[in-house]
């Protein structure tokens, strides 16, 4: 069974969600009075008892959490961000491992991701400087959550070989450097061929 589960924090414990409403409205001078801040965990090969299991031992406290594996967002204005392909999900890794707690052969994959849900009118403009600030494109991208896909791999492009840098002269170090795109400097680069 593939599911999707929201997790927010029950009111009285939503120190996450408020300081990054009070973040968003210090650091881009905004004035949202009003926003939630979900997990959204994406779970893939889990059966219903499983899931029964998992969902307030894995995901949610009973206390503090309000747990749903449906969430009505028409006519809301949101944002949804998860990893892009590749890069490591650390969330996502320890619920795996506290599943495999509950069960250790069972064979799941999770993904997580956050949706921030906005309860005040949001321009575009508004909407769009929240994106810029909140996605780290290095490591995340929007969330398509009409969307629930177990794999997603990251494009393999091909690399390029860098031969002969050993044989170079060291003065052109500094130059081979910039045209490969390298992070690093000429001395660097001088350590790597010694």
């Amino acid at each position: 069974m593939n599911t999707r589960l929201f997790v927010e924090k029950k009111e009285g414990f939503r120190v996450e969600a408020e300081s990054l409403r009070h973040e968003l409205n210090e650091n881009l001078q905004m004035h949202i009075r009003r926003m939630r801040y979900l997990c959204v965990y994406d779970l893939f090969g889990f059966s219903e008892q499983l899931l029964e299991q998992s969902k307030y031992s894995v995901f949610g406290e009973t206390v503090t959490d309000m747990v749903s594996d449906s969430l009505d967002l028409e006519g809301k204005t949101y944002l949804a961000v998860e990893y892009i392909p590749g890069q490591f999900d650390q969330r996502a890794s320890s619920a795996i491992d506290c599943v495999h707690l509950i069960d250790p052969n069972a064979d799941i994959d999770i993904r997580s991701g956050r949706l921030l849900i906005f309860e005040d009118e949001m321009t575009a403009d508004e909407m769009a400087r929240i994106r810029h600030y909140y996605i780290n494109a290095v490591e995340a991208r929007e969330k398509n959550l009409s969307v629930l896909e177990r794999q997603q791999t990251a494009e393999v492009k091909p690399l390029a070989s860098l031969d002969g840098f050993t044989a170079m002269p060291r003065e052109q170090y500094a130059a081979f450097c910039k045209q490969w795109g390298l992070a690093m400097n000429a001395d660097d680069l001088a350590c790597v061929a010694d």
